[in-house]
């Protein structure tokens, strides 16, 4: 069986029997799509909640926010004939890295991560 790792940062389709594997989730959080009719799923390892611009220039990276790499991966879905009714979506992570410090609002990156997972699947 073939597997494919996502780093952090990044993002990744891939149809059955192809596994899609990552490691390191902390406070980032992974976004896990899946369309049973297609046995197609996508994987994103979100490292922060929103892009400050989303301009295509060469540094650019959309599995990088949550804001970016949702629509980024359904994209690559469509393109694969995954049509976005047919998708379920899982996410896995967002932990407290600084719990001492969780009243800071810089500190708070995994509960930031999860609002912004959530709110993009919500749209």
């Amino acid at each position: 069986m073939e597997s494919i790792n996502v780093g952090v940062a990044e993002y990744r389709i891939a149809c059955a029997p192809t596994v899609l594997v990552t490691i390191g989730v902390g406070s980032c959080v992974i976004i896990v799509l899946y369309d049973p009719f297609h046995k197609m799923g996508g994987l994103a390892h979100v490292l922060l909640p929103k892009a400050r611009e989303k301009e295509e220039t060469p540094l650019f990276n959309p599995g990088k926010f949550a804001d970016t790499a949702i629509n980024s991966l359904l994209i690559a879905m469509e393109k694969k004939g995954s049509f976005p009714r047919n998708i379920t979506a899982k996410i896995f992570g967002g932990a407290s890295m600084f719990s001492g410090f969780d009243s800071m609002a810089l500190m708070r990156i995994g509960k930031n991560n999860i609002d912004a997972v959530k709110g993009e699947l919500k749209k």
